[in-house]
């Protein structure tokens, strides 16, 4: 889910619709994005490094990120971490001066932060403190 924080009415449906849009994630054809954590290590009492892959419109990159953690009960626990990854790797070219010419103040940042909460099972946590005790 796409949802832009920063503005509210109109403005935010505008701009959650074009972000949508061929212009930047053509969500039409390509509905989802994914990140596949392949490996983690320890990084701190509660941090973990995890590097992995980030798919976006079909392409592939590495992408490396921390996460924190923290214990949920009998639930599990969660994990939240950010990531910053360049929008123009995954063919995100709108806006973007590495492609076009005279932009002015029409710009757009090519450095994308993403900000993710994930929640982990019973056993996929237990794995998990298990690897980062070992």
């Amino acid at each position: 889910e796409l949802s832009v924080t920063d503005l509210e009415g109109k403005e935010k449906s505008d701009l959650e619709g074009h972000l949508l849009s061929p212009d930047f994630f053509n969500a039409a054809e390509h509905p989802t994005a994914t990140f596949k954590i392949e490996s983690t290590e320890k990084a701190d009492d509660n941090k973990l490094k995890a590097s992995g892959t980030l798919t976006i419109k079909g392409t592939e990159k590495p992408l490396e990120c921390s996460m924190m953690f923290s214990a949920n009960g009998d639930n599990g626990m969660i994990l939240t971490g950010a990531a910053v990854f360049d929008r123009t790797d995954y063919d995100i070219r709108y806006g973007s001066d590495k492609f076009f010419d005279n932009l002015g103040d029409k710009v757009i940042k090519d450095m994308v932060t993403l900000s993710f909460k994930l929640k982990a099972d019973k056993e996929m946590a237990e794995a998990t403190e298990a690897e980062m005790e070992s």
